[in-house]
């Protein structure tokens, strides 16, 4: 059920990403850096008024292509312990649903805005495809 304090837009219209808008083009359950980019993603708009993020959608906007269907099947409580992994908190103050980009599925989650920031406590690490790590965030960074 989508979250009544966020309101609903045209992901028509939406073309670039802001502070309240990011678009993913796809997302992997399997892959440690999506996970931590995701988290990163979700602790940012929460710990800034919320927002939403878009997986399916390319940069400009556009559908990716992604088969929206390998998000949906992730549950919200794998979510939210990823998310309390990273920060020693249990935050699921999130939804999401379904909808699409000329006529290709995407998924939206819409991420509610805090009152009291969430600050990482473990960091978001991962190895890129030449085997180089990187950092989607740090201990102590909100």
């Amino acid at each position: 059920m989508p979250d009544p304090t966020i309101t609903k837009f045209d992901l028509a219209t939406e073309k670039e990403e802001t502070e309240t808008l990011d678009f993913k083009s796809e997302f992997d359950p399997s892959r440690t850096a999506d996970w931590c980019e995701l988290v990163k993603d979700i602790i940012a708009m929460a710990n800034s008024g919320g927002g939403r993020i878009v997986i399916g959608a390319n940069d400009d906007g556009g559908p990716s292509g992604y088969d929206a269907k390998i998000f949906k099947a992730v549950d919200s409580a794998d979510i939210i312990n990823k998310i309390h992994k990273y920060t020693e908190q249990q935050f699921a103050d999130f939804s999401v649903e379904a909808n699409d980009i000329d006529g290709q599925p995407v998924v939206i989650l819409n991420v509610r805005g805090l009152r009291f920031p969430i600050i990482f406590t473990a960091p978001g690490e991962y190895e890129i495809a030449s085997g180089k790590p990187k950092s989607a965030f740090r201990v102590g960074t909100l």
